[in-house]
Parts: C-alpha cells; structure tokens; sequence
C-alpha cells in the first residue's frame, strides 16, 4: 500500500469510524425505575412521581416521572402502585440454611436441598427490602437464568449471594466436593 494522503485520509475516516463505534457500543443502557411514592430516609419525606435512573450499575438520578421521558433503549419498571426506598443491606446471612433446628433434619441435607432452601430464602429476603446481603455460608448456584431473573439480580445487587452458571455441566463441577482430587 503505498502512503498517500488519499490512503491517509482514508485510514484515518476508518479509525474515526471504530472508536465512533467503539463509544456507542460502550454506553451503559438506562433503567428508570417509575416510583408510585419514593421515601427520602434523611428528611423523612415522602415524594410522589419520581423515577430513578439508573444507568449502567449506578444509580445517577432521581427526577420526577413528568421531566424523565423514556429514550431508545431505555428499560422501564413500573413501580408506580408502591412505595419504594432505600435498599436494606445485611452483611450476615446464612441464605441456603433451613428454619429447621432439628439435629436430624441436617442430616437429610444435599446441595439441591439447600440451593431451593437459598432461593427461597433470597425471595423472602428481597420481598422484606434487603436489596443487598452477604452469605455467610453455603454456596448457591443459579442455572439458566431468563434475563429478568438477570435484571432483578443486577439491579438488586444480589449477584453477590449466587454463583451463576449458564450451563449444568459447569454448575455441577464447580461443586469443590464432588470432584476433589
């Protein structure tokens, strides 16, 4: 190839033309959450028609519903019939662990048994308002998540508690016990 200005100006428009790319495909995509009433916990006050936006992982706003139009691929949850606040957090939970107390009744435990127990356990404690925890225990693995399922956990933060697999095959070996040497 040989190095004329024509070659340059060209080269240069194709390079202009990936990091344009490159830029757009990185913008993080909004989500708005449309609040029915939203509970500001310092002041005490209780605002009605806010939405919060949230864009990429972060929350970046909060606006009222009426100045916040929803954009081209924007995805929009409507809360609108709740009130909603700030995410409770508990750093200590035992979430694959049963209610069950009885010394025999741990003897009767599997890995399946406490992966449906910590399911369970996780919508009990998302329903309460604890959008974030820490497992103090046990491991619980997720298979074939639809992408709701995959919004709730990113939003909610929940991703921490579970270790996600897309396939059984590497869900079942990352089980440390099965396959120990």
């Amino acid at each position: 190839m040989r190095n004329t200005p024509r070659t340059k100006l060209y080269l240069f428009l194709i390079m202009l033309q990936i990091a344009v790319v490159s830029a757009v495909a990185q913008t993080p995509t909004r989500t708005l959450l449309r609040t029915g009433h939203l509970l500001d916990v310092k002041t005490g006050s209780e605002a009605t028609g806010q939405t919060i936006i949230i864009t990429g992982d972060r929350i970046t706003a909060i606006a009222p519903t009426a100045s916040t139009p929803k954009q081209p691929g924007d995805v929009e949850i409507d809360l609108t019939k709740y009130t909603v606040m700030p995410g409770l957090i508990d750093v200590h939970t035992h979430i694959t662990m049963a209610n069950n107390f009885d010394p025999y009744f741990e003897l009767s435990m599997t890995p399946a048994k406490e992966a449906i127990i910590g399911v369970e356990n996780a919508k009990v404690t998302l329903e309460a308002g604890f959008t974030t925890v820490r497992n103090a225990g046990g491991e619980l693995k997720l298979l074939n998540l639809t992408q709701k399922v995959h919004d709730v956990l990113h939003v909610t933060k929940l991703y921490t508690v579970f270790d996600i697999k897309d396939d059984e095959f590497t869900a079942v070996k990352s089980f440390d016990y099965f396959f120990a040497k």
